[in-house]
């Protein structure tokens, strides 16, 4: 679960802190929404919103200053608002996700799929693993993050990553990311559980294997695919992006036929309808020319299925 303070570093539709700083423009504009969303009790999570949406309002408005320890609660509230906008019943729809917040998602996705994954992807970025004297998974995890990072926010990261050893430098900069939204991260742990952390706040779970074999890598040209399962509004079945290397398929939990794979607990037919799904995402990204076309047919199959759940 995404840490509330960073919900504007994962979706589209809720400024970040970096967002903010920016602008004084946005300010006002994000300020006066605070203002308007105090007395829309639909939106609000506790009794206290109404109070922290007109202080943190009147400080954007008025001051130009952001409300810092207010921030989380307002941003709950602010990815409610998008929710209702795809959602007007349930506020069940999430908005799409910032273009590189998926990335990463895949890239972690991939490492779950294919552990090798990490000395390729080292290797590709210029890395000779059987050289290096730093834990490979750590730099893999933190080359990750810093990637993410300096394209969502204005953190300063160090040039040189590693010489012997990771630069320590670069954990004050993922410090001056929790300072900036009034946070604390306690760099007294063991470093692989510093980096955990941040993902974990950042709604990712890693994981770290026994061992690795550092001469062996996979061949990154060889399309991955990664599937996540989503709420999505009744008109979407499937979503499918490429995303470097791969594949990003996210599937509508909340289509009636999908509901009905997921909650059956049966693994065998799950697999085999991802598989089917996999099929699909080919078809779909080999014929490019035709793709408004297929996502007429998708969304009309998604209604479809629907309607035939129903019936039983």
């Amino acid at each position: 679960m995404i840490k509330e303070e960073f919900i504007g570093l994962k979706y589209k539709g809720v400024k970040s802190v970096y967002d903010l700083k920016e602008s004084d423009d946005l300010k006002t504009r994000i300020g006066w929404k605070c203002r308007k969303y105090q007395n829309w009790k639909e939106v609000h999570h506790t009794q206290s919103d109404k109070d922290s949406l007109r202080k943190f309002g009147d400080a954007l408005v008025d001051q130009s200053e952001i409300l810092l320890d207010m921030l989380g609660d307002v941003n709950l509230v602010l990815l409610k608002v998008q929710r209702w906008r795809l959602d007007k019943e349930n506020f069940d729809v999430d908005p799409p996700n910032r273009k590189e917040y998926d990335e990463l998602k895949v890239l972690i996705g991939n490492v779950r799929e294919e552990k090798q994954f990490i000395i390729s992807y080292l290797v590709e970025k210029g890395y000779s693993p059987n050289e290096l004297k730093v834990d490979i998974q750590l730099l893999f995890y933190i080359l990750l993050l810093k990637n993410y990072l300096e394209s969502v926010t204005t953190v300063s990261f160090p040039k040189t990553l590693i010489d012997t050893i990771i630069n320590e430098e670069i954990f004050s900069s993922f410090d001056q990311l929790y300072q900036d939204h009034s946070l604390k991260l306690n760099l007294d742990n063991e470093a692989r559980y510093v980096i955990q952390c941040i993902y974990e706040d950042l709604g990712f779970n890693i994981h770290y294997y026994d061992e690795l074999n550092i001469e062996s890598d996979i061949r990154l040209e060889k399309r991955k695919t990664v599937v996540e399962y989503k709420k999505m509004s009744v008109s979407e079945l499937v979503n499918i992006s490429t995303i470097g290397h791969s594949t990003l398929i996210k599937l509508n939990e909340n289509n009636l036929y999908i509901k009905k794979i997921l909650s059956s607990n049966n693994e065998s037919e799950r697999m085999r309808f991802e598989k089917f799904i996999k099929a699909i995402a080919e078809s779909y990204l080999d014929l490019n020319d035709h793709q408004d076309v297929l996502d007429t047919f998708l969304s009309y199959l998604s209604l479809k299925l629907n309607d035939e759940m129903r019936r039983k």
